[in-house]
């Protein structure tokens, strides 16, 4: 599996995690499964063991090259923010 981790948040107004896995029609296999797992991991244990109301800002998809399968089609793919 491949997972980018990102944390570009800006202002103090873009608080929260979010999961990102390709939107383009031909997802790797496993991409989507793979995200929604990472997504409620994280939220779990942010908010168990760190702050109780972390904002969860979901499992979302997007054009991003690290998960578009045209560039890595060969294992599930997911990005963290």
């Amino acid at each position: 599996v491949y997972l980018s981790w990102h944390s570009n948040a800006f202002n103090g107004n873009a608080r929260g995690t979010s999961t990102y896995t390709s939107a383009l029609g031909n997802v790797t296999a496993g991409s989507d499964r793979f995200g929604d797992l990472i997504q409620e991991e994280l939220m779990d244990t942010l908010r168990t063991n760190w702050d109780g109301s972390w904002q969860d800002r979901g499992h979302l998809t997007a054009d991003f090259a690290e998960v578009n399968p045209n560039h890595n089609p060969e294992m599930p793919s997911a990005l963290v923010e």
